[in-house]
């Protein structure tokens, strides 16, 4: 299973935690790619586990911070 997989489930699934992590490996920290194996995913939480948690938490405030922020401009 891709990674690109997992994410398209978590998004039908509303799993905000784990779209969150995919997107924070994929485009913050370009340490996976999408059409990478989902088994990549589970190495990286084995490995650094709760130490994830800080990270997963900035991307998730910069990523909500864009969104109000656009929603804010006019057209």
């Amino acid at each position: 299973m891709t990674i690109r997989q997992v994410y398209n489930e978590a998004v039908a699934g509303g799993y905000t935690s784990l779209i969150y992590l995919i997107e924070w490996l994929v485009y913050e920290k370009k340490a996976v790619s999408m059409d990478g194996d989902a088994r990549n995913i589970e190495y990286v939480c084995e490995k650094y586990g709760t130490a994830l948690n800080p990270h997963i938490a900035g991307y998730k405030r910069r990523v909500e911070q864009r969104r109000r922020v656009s929603l804010q401009k006019p057209i």
